[in-house]
């Protein structure tokens, strides 16, 4: 068989393959099989006409033309997706540093600071109502309050021992201001002060203990519970409110921080990313499948 129409038969069927294969977007396989299939023909050629015929020799160029056309097209392109990779992964970092700067959160994603806002504004709304409750709470206890102060008052005023002690710590408030007048005169001595100062104080403790005595009675104890319970409510408004000064405080930050992931395209420059990512990794892949099978197709050598 005629040496020429042999290759051209081996070609025919090269191609006859190829197009079963050929896919639109994926150019570098059709070079591939293109430069399989001139390997062939070099080697028939060599068979029959010899590794120094001049039709040897120019296929053999073609063979290494098509080889480093191929590997120039697949790197630059591998090259390009990671420095766009780079350039993106870069963009990307610097809005993070900004968003971790604002908020002091190591984590800035989208999804997680919304997550806080909405968790910091249902907690916000469940201070508030305790608010309400607790203000109005506070306003019975103080009414409860003032309503046990009247009683007491009430009890003390109908309390006939009282009324006669008091009269006992006036009379000796009196006494004790005549002799202080008369000291001055040198009527009476220091010591006679002195004792109806202490016969004063001794009155007025039995004063104080006989009203809490009827205080006691009249509900004093109520009286001290409320006045506890009136304590802790004002701890617990100050916590509270120290709460909800923070939680404001806080989701004007974080809101600010969605402003300017706003502003930079946060989530523009995560799709951006994501896409690179592919890309990068594809062309790597790509890279890599064809230095394989480039590096499976011997290279010819000429004729010595």
């Amino acid at each position: 068989m005629n040496v020429c129409k042999c290759a051209g038969i081996v070609v025919l069927i090269s191609l006859l393959t190829l197009a079963g294969k050929l896919r639109a977007d994926d150019i570098n396989e059709t070079r591939i099989e293109q430069l399989r299939a001139a390997e062939v023909e070099l080697d028939m050629l060599k068979q029959s006409l010899g590794p120094s015929s001049p039709q040897t020799l120019e296929k053999q160029a073609q063979v290494e033309m098509w080889r480093q056309r191929i590997l120039s097209d697949v790197g630059p392109r591998r090259d390009r997706a990671r420095r766009n990779l780079d350039v993106v992964n870069q963009q990307l970092h610097e809005a993070q540093e900004e968003l971790r700067r604002v908020t002091g959160r190591t984590d800035v994603s989208l999804d997680s600071l919304n997550a806080v806002i909405e968790s910091l504004d249902k907690e916000r709304e469940e201070l508030l109502l305790e608010s309400a409750v607790a203000d109005a709470r506070w306003e019975a206890i103080e009414d409860a309050i003032g309503s046990e102060i009247q009683r007491a008052q009430d009890a003390t005023a109908k309390d006939t021992a009282s009324h006669e002690i008091q009269m006992d710590v006036d009379a000796l408030q009196e006494r004790l201001k005549v002799m202080q007048e008369a000291t001055k005169s040198g009527l009476n001595t220091p010591a006679d002060v002195l004792a109806a100062q202490a016969s004063l104080a001794e009155a007025q403790t039995k004063l104080a203990e006989r009203r809490s005595t009827v205080t006691s009675e009249a509900g004093g104890s109520t009286l001290a519970e409320l006045n506890h319970d009136l304590v802790d409510a004002r701890i617990a408004t100050a916590e509270r409110n120290a709460k909800m000064e923070f939680i404001k405080q806080r989701l004007i930050t974080l809101n600010n921080a969605l402003r300017i992931a706003d502003e930079k395209d946060f989530g523009g420059l995560l799709r951006q990313r994501e896409a690179a990512e592919i890309e990068a990794e594809k062309a790597a892949h790509d890279w890599q499948v064809i230095q394989d099978e480039i590096s499976s197709i011997p290279t010819s050598q000429p004729a010595r």
